[in-house]
């Protein structure tokens, strides 16, 4: 964690292969916008994959990794950086 100026603590959690959920330590409201930044590199992995990020309601953010070519969950997440922030 490089900042964080939100009063809030995040949790990680895999939930399945591939799939990860970012809970902050009280929900998210309505009057706050949040807007999330993802970017995943793959040393090992030639095989082409999309990174979905999904609103869990006010609860929760959640991080899908899939493979393209068979449209599977995969556990492949190396090396990245996950940006959130939260505006008024």
């Amino acid at each position: 964690e490089l900042q964080n100026t939100t009063g809030l603590t995040f949790t990680y959690t895999r939930s399945s292969a591939g799939v990860y959920d970012v809970k902050p330590s009280s929900n998210f409201t309505d009057e706050k916008k949040v807007y999330v930044v993802v970017n995943s590199y793959n040393n090992t992995s030639t095989a082409a994959r999309l990174l979905s990020v999904k609103s869990i309601g006010a609860a929760a953010i959640r991080l899908s990794n899939i493979d393209i070519a068979n449209q599977t969950s995969t556990d492949t997440i190396e090396n990245g950086e996950i940006e959130i922030r939260i505006y008024n």
